[in-house]
């Protein structure tokens, strides 16, 4: 099992996910058309990101 779960994350070592961009409103839309989205209000503010999302791997069950 232990074997599995290495040799599973240096897998996930080999192909990180690319760079993200930093959104702010990622929910809603500005005008509502024709899709499902939430049109944005005033209460959606918009929030300003100094960084990137920090992504943790937490350890499984060890």
């Amino acid at each position: 099992m232990t074997l599995t779960l290495t040799e599973t994350i240096e897998e996930i070592y080999e192909r990180p996910n690319r760079r993200r961009r930093e959104r702010t409103c990622p929910r809603v839309v500005k005008r509502g058309r024709h899709n499902s989205y939430p049109v944005k209000r005033p209460h959606h503010k918009t929030i300003r990101h100094t960084e990137p999302p920090q992504i943790k791997i937490m350890n499984p069950a060890a």
